[in-house]
């Protein structure tokens, strides 16, 4: 690869003044203000409880731990820092969501810039904005969500090392590399990316004689060391939970139709950027780019690197583990496919009418599918009313804080983020050891508890019956309605 200046010609077909001048000259800053602004915003004003990532990473964050039961802890960290400045309102974690793809999109841009040119790259950018990922499944932050900035930004980084061969992009992808993994584990087919685009890039490969990639490695090794101190001593917990999670099929036909549901998921997640991209190169001509096999590569490997072990080990992918994977197909689209400049001001209006629709149909599907017979989302769960009363059950019953709610990640994650006591109740979930380790029986015991369920059973679920049996003073409640949502419920209180 040679120097930038000298390869990244910009095409005679597609010349700056293709834009408008304020777009042109401002164009990456107005988009990511824009997507931070209204994902921010209208999730923020539509949905008033937190969704299930969130309110468990709430719980999580409450404790401070190097990792938890099903993923590493940044997402929690993260949460519970804006906890802390925003409380429970929405505007804390749909900014947070927001801000990921924020600076995704940011990282496309740069990425694209050192690949082709600023324009092509503003384009890519859009494009991308546009995958479903990016806006109608963003606003839950969840370690997807982070992993979707974290990609894009080693990608950037990725880049910058092999083209401007500089320490400090591998310094910087090391960091990244790092966060990542302290984001979701998925980040590893990312890392192994790379390292085949070396293997098999000729004029790429001689940097594996070279210090810097091992420099990156390093350190990602240090930074990562406290969490893996952590699952040594917590034998793996997040392993066995993803293990859990696979979709496990038997035969070659159950094993094909798996990886092709988790492809199909993805492609259909890139429907609105194909759709806008065929509306900018038609008719269709292919060009060329000198950067082309690194563009493809970002684009397609990690897709390659998630279906084809899937398909082979029989082991079917959740669809939103891939939701980093096809951050960089759009700008294939725009680098593989001419851009016609007439038709730039068309993909603009394009883009600005996809962009409003997607934004106003979440809008309207969290406050009016409820009530137009649809099954309600979990941001319609009225956690906050469950918080008030179970807090007002427990100081009818004692004048000791509420310190602890036992249930599942969804009823007792709820009670405790909206509970009205301060500090907030810790979550012991299902009052299990294994899941919650940084919970004691014995303080359990005596600062007492608030147990939940849902109540749509008859009786209380098993674990119930476990915990009654290991802390005998514990007391059923009747089943209590919350906007026709039944809760079972148990006081523990606290003793001598």
């Amino acid at each position: 690869m040679g120097r930038l200046e000298d390869q990244c010609k910009i095409s005679a077909d597609m010349p700056h003044r293709s834009l408008p001048s304020l777009i042109q000259d401002h164009g990456i800053k107005i988009l990511v203000l824009t997507h931070v602004f209204f994902w921010t915003l209208i999730p923020a004003l539509t949905q008033h409880n937190a969704p299930l990532d969130v309110a468990e990473g709430f719980a999580w964050g409450r404790e401070w731990q190097w990792g938890y039961y099903k993923h590493p802890p940044l997402q929690s960290w993260l949460l519970e820092i804006t906890r802390t400045i925003f409380g429970t309102s929405g505007i804390g974690y749909f900014g947070l969501a927001a801000l990921c793809g924020g600076v995704a999109l940011w990282a496309v841009y740069k990425t694209a810039a050192l690949l082709t040119d600023k324009t092509t790259a503003l384009i890519a950018a859009a494009l991308t904005q546009s995958i479903l990922y990016f806006t109608f499944l963003s606003p839950e932050f969840n370690p997807n969500t982070l992993q979707l900035m974290l990609w894009a930004l080693a990608a950037y980084a990725f880049a910058g090392a092999l083209i401007l061969k500089t320490t400090r992009y591998w310094i910087a992808l090391g960091v990244i590399f790092a966060a990542g993994f302290y984001a979701k584990y998925f980040m590893a087919v990312c890392g192994v990316s790379f390292v085949l685009f070396m293997l098999v890039h000729k004029e790429s490969r001689r940097w594996l004689l070279r210090p810097q990639p091992y420099l990156a490695s390093l350190i990602c090794a240090l930074l990562c060391t406290p969490h893996l101190i952590w699952l040594v001593q917590y034998h793996y917990l997040p392993f066995t939970y993803a293990a859990n999670r696979l979709v496990h099929t038997t035969g070659l036909l159950k094993s094909a139709l798996a990886a092709l549901t988790f492809a199909g998921a993805q492609i259909l997640a890139l429907l609105p950027p194909i759709l806008l991209g065929a509306v900018l190169s038609y008719p269709y001509q292919t060009a060329k780019n000198v950067h082309q096999s690194l563009i493809r590569w970002l684009a397609f490997a990690p897709l390659a690197l998630s279906v084809v072990p899937s398909l082979i080990s029989g082991q079917g992918l959740r669809s939103m583990w891939g939701v980093p994977i096809v951050t960089f197909v759009p700008l294939w689209l725009v680098t593989h496919f001419r851009v016609h400049t007439l038709r730039i001001r068309s993909f603009v209006f394009a883009w600005s009418w996809l962009f409003f629709l997607v934004l106003f149909s979440y809008a309207g599907n969290q406050m009016f599918a409820a009530d137009l017979g649809f099954k309600p989302s979990r941001g319609h769960y009225p956690g906050q009313e469950m918080a008030q009363f179970f807090s007002k059950l427990w100081q009818e019953k004692t004048d000791k804080p509420l310190s602890y709610v036992v249930g599942d990640e969804w009823e007792a994650c709820n009670v405790a983020i909206y509970s009205p006591m301060q500090p907030r109740p810790h979550v012991w979930i299902y009052g299990t050891d294994s899941v919650s380790p940084w919970i004691h029986e014995a303080d359990v015991l005596r600062l007492g508890a608030v147990i939940v369920w849902n109540g749509e059973e008859s009786k209380p679920p098993a674990w119930v019956d476990v915990f009654v049996s290991r802390f005998p003073g514990t007391e059923i409640q009747p089943v209590h309605r919350f906007k026709n949502i039944p809760l079972g419920s148990a006081i523990l209180l606290p003793q001598p």
